[in-house]
């Protein structure tokens, strides 16, 4: 239930409303996600630390730009990583007619470091082991390490749905709604009990 508790979490605070907008986490790593032993082998798994999270209503307008550049790197930075994919479309914030599809990166930003965290933890290994300025074409080139172990635990649906996570390019990314999707069908099917 690891996955579809992390995801569903990020659902929440993505989740657009008229009255508080939505949330942008911005530093989800390994660090930030707590785990909390109900019962004996029963665990909650919660995205916390809100420190570096913006707004999208109140503090993540264009009324307020210095923090739509205020975005910690999260996850990519603490795996060495750069997240050159995201940034180069920073501009993005600073044209209103695009500040919804900046939004949207940076929920995929989000989904991306929630993947690479997810993958840490199920497999051991970071998804790309190269250096930090290789991270995107290493990307495009290869699949993450480990990937036909973690297909063959996980299914090959769920494994698609991470290296697309995973991908480079935020506009590749599957939406939360997607990522629910395939691991509720997985569930459903009894594919493993940690989605």
């Amino acid at each position: 239930m690891m996955m579809k508790q992390l995801f569903t979490g990020l659902k929440t605070l993505h989740t657009d409303t008229p009255e508080k907008g939505a949330t942008i986490h911005g530093d989800i790593k390994a660090d930030n996600i707590f785990v909390e032993e109900v019962r004996d082998a029963v665990f909650n798994f919660v995205v916390a630390d809100l420190g570096d999270a913006k707004n999208t209503k109140t503090e993540m307008t264009l009324e307020n730009k210095s923090n739509l550049l205020n975005l910690p790197l999260g996850t990519i930075a603490s795996l060495g990583y750069f997240t050159g994919g995201d940034w180069n479309r920073l501009e993005l914030a600073l044209d209103k007619d695009n500040h919804a599809e900046w939004i949207n990166l940076q929920k995929k930003r989000d989904i991306y470091a929630t993947s690479a965290s997810l993958w840490m933890a199920l497999t051991g290994e970071l998804p790309y082991n190269v250096p930090p300025e290789e991270i995107f074409p290493a990307i495009g080139d290869r699949n993450p390490q480990g990937l036909s172990a973690f297909r063959s635990k996980y299914g090959r649906n769920v494994a698609n749905m991470m290296v697309r996570a995973l991908d480079e390019d935020p506009t590749n990314r599957p939406s939360i709604d997607e990522i629910l999707a395939v691991i509720d069908r997985s569930l459903q099917g009894n594919m493993c009990s940690i989605l």
